[in-house]
């Protein structure tokens, strides 16, 4: 049986792998591995047949301005792995560190995790990257007052990204030039933005539609739907406003989760996957619009998150377990929609949400999404220190103090009311 699993074979994979059958009970193994070692689908077996049998120490560096290894990027993330094979299975984590003086001071700052805690935490044993031991604190409170991103409350969501980039490209259904709709990648819309730059192809309506109707027919994303819905071409998303997400994106970035909702008649890339709904209305969109571009979301998916938000990954990432029927929620969704329906192209999508077209400019756009912030942040049951904890994460670039107080100002307004 292999201890790896998908399309991708890279090489350190064979290492890890053969490391860990050739070590035997009270033997130990120490190596170095891209960070992907920890947090990918395609590595889930090796982890959970090396933390459930071994006491493993796993230590994280950033090779920011290269000064681990001078010809690997400068944003990819590296651990250095010790393990014993005994009956301890514990995992103690610490990093990223950016310099060599930070990785010398580590041993001080790891965190101990169960294979417990990590299996309800992560999907497939993944391992966070927690700084120190208030984010620890923070990622436990927020995984323990949340739930799977694909576990339903009300509607699921799914991902789905039916257009390949590259493959459509050459085989000619996507064109760069010509009539048809255009077709996003993941640099054509940014938060609360649905339009960034020209979109690089374009495909007709009705050879995009045939094409992602027979795509469905066979996805598996599409499994346990009802066959009446699967089978009518008008119920592709396509035909309504829907919410899209970057698939390539960093945690070192100034944000990592950019989702945005987009209007009718697009179509997108795998680098800008769709958001179905299934179940509830317009609203739960919005909600969880609201959550996916706020920022404690955003400090979680950071803990995960290396040069992709793939599947994998975001349907492990916690959400609030609260519903519509939550004051909270509801004010958060509502703010979403009217952040998000900025023109006439989203009137349908408006209605159905119970507002009028009525974008926020300016200052009272700001107040908004600080306003989002503060209610996730509340919806989470995180308290003002957990807030200061998330603000560390982010440089004054990303999120400026302006804004930071805003948060504050909101959130205490909504402890006040709880």
């Amino acid at each position: 049986m292999h201890l790896t699993q998908g399309g991708n074979r890279d090489l350190y994979r064979v290492f890890a792998e053969v490391a860990m059958r050739l070590s035997r009970g009270g033997g130990a193994l120490g190596m170095v591995f891209p960070r992907t070692l920890l947090a990918g689908y395609g590595t889930a077996p090796l982890r959970e047949a090396l933390f459930s049998a071994s006491e493993t120490v796993v230590d994280s560096g950033l090779n920011k301005g290269q000064w681990i290894f001078p010809d690997v990027h400068a944003q990819y993330t590296l651990v250095a792995l010790a393990a014993r094979k005994n009956s301890r299975a514990i995992v103690s984590t610490a990093g990223p560190a950016i310099s060599e003086k930070a990785w010398s001071l580590m041993p001080d700052s790891r965190i101990d995790w169960s294979v417990e805690e990590l299996s309800k935490a992560t999907e497939g044993l993944e391992v966070p990257l927690i700084p120190d031991v208030q984010s620890a604190t923070l990622f436990r409170k927020l995984v323990a007052n949340g739930q799977r991103f694909d576990a339903p409350l009300g509607a699921s969501f799914r991902s789905w990204a039916p257009i390949n980039a590259t493959t459509d490209h050459r085989s000619g259904l996507l064109r760069e030039h010509g009539k048809g709709w255009p077709v996003y990648s993941g640099d054509n819309f940014d938060l609360w933005t649905p339009e960034v730059g020209n979109p690089p192809f374009v495909l007709g309506e009705k050879e995009g539609m045939a094409f992602l109707q027979r795509k469905r027919q066979r996805s598996s994303v599409w499994k346990g739907i009802p066959t009446s819905l699967v089978r009518d071409p008008r119920t592709l998303p396509q035909y309504r406003s829907h919410i899209l997400f970057r698939d390539v994106t960093n945690r070192t970035n100034s944000r990592t989760v950019i989702a945005a909702l987009v209007p009718p008649k697009r179509f997108a890339t795998n680098t800008a996957p769709m958001l179905l709904r299934f179940g509830g209305g317009p609203l739960d969109d919005m909600l969880r619009l609201a959550v996916m571009c706020s920022l404690p979301f955003d400090w979680c998916a950071r803990r995960r998150v290396e040069i992709h938000l793939n599947f994998f990954i975001l349907n492990a990432l916690p959400v609030p377990t609260v519903a519509l029927a939550d004051h909270n929620a509801e004010r958060a969704a509502s703010l979403a929609a009217r952040l998000a329906c900025i023109d006439e192209r989203f009137d349908e999508f408006a209605r159905a949400c119970g507002i009028a077209i009525d974008p926020p400019n300016g200052k009272e756009r700001l107040e908004a999404i600080a306003e989002i912030d503060a209610l996730v942040a509340s919806m989470y049951g995180l308290d003002a220190q957990d807030l200061e904890t998330i603000f560390s994460d982010f440089t004054s670039e990303a999120v400026p103090e302006e804004r930071r107080q805003a948060i504050r100002d909101q959130f205490a307004c909504a402890q006040e009311k709880k």
